[in-house]
């Protein structure tokens, strides 16, 4: 989880379940920063935002990891926006990915030209609830990744959306 300052510590209902969950199984919260690398078998897991936690919008202090295993590569944004996107690509971090986990549910705030040819994937994932009160995803963000690939699944219309890889290949399941 990023370190919050108080003042933007979350006072929703899910933060709360949160905490509670945290404390019940004792877990411990770690803090990575942009760099850290964390390993898994032969997949390694690398932090590359928040680069700008003194921001008002929570979104844009999402972690942001990618996960390369073998040949294959996967860019996950949390509900990173287009600031964070900004910053992400500013730091010279490597985004190409085979696969994009679209920021803040596919929102207009999200999913920048830039950022998409940044990535350049050639599978995209979104991540939204079936007739959501916010209209996610914006159909400006789908025509945004349609112009680097036309292979977009989404929870609303696919429900579980599961990704499997050797390393070499990516079969997607719903």
């Amino acid at each position: 989880m990023p370190a919050l300052s108080p003042e933007y510590v979350p006072d929703t209902y899910i933060y709360g379940q949160l905490l509670e969950s945290i404390g019940e199984y004792d877990a411990e919260i770690i803090t990575p920063v942009p760099g850290d690398e964390f390993k898994l078998g032969a997949a390694t897991f690398t932090v590359l935002g928040p680069l700008n936690e003194l921001t008002e919008n929570q979104n844009d202090i999402s972690l942001v990891i990618k996960l390369t295993y073998g040949e294959r590569s996967f860019l996950f944004t949390g509900d990173a926006e287009k600031d964070e996107e900004k910053d992400i690509i500013a730091s010279g971090a490597d985004l190409k990915a085979d696969v994009l986990k679209v920021g803040h549910h596919g929102s207009s705030n999200s999913s920048s030209l830039e950022f998409l040819a940044a990535v350049r994937p050639s599978y995209c994932i979104i991540s939204v609830g079936k007739d959501n009160d916010y209209s996610h995803p914006h159909e400006r963000t789908i025509k945004n990744i349609m112009r680097f690939t036309d292979k977009i699944y989404r929870t609303d219309i696919c429900s579980d959306i599961t990704l499997t890889s050797d390393g070499k290949e990516i079969e997607i399941r719903y």
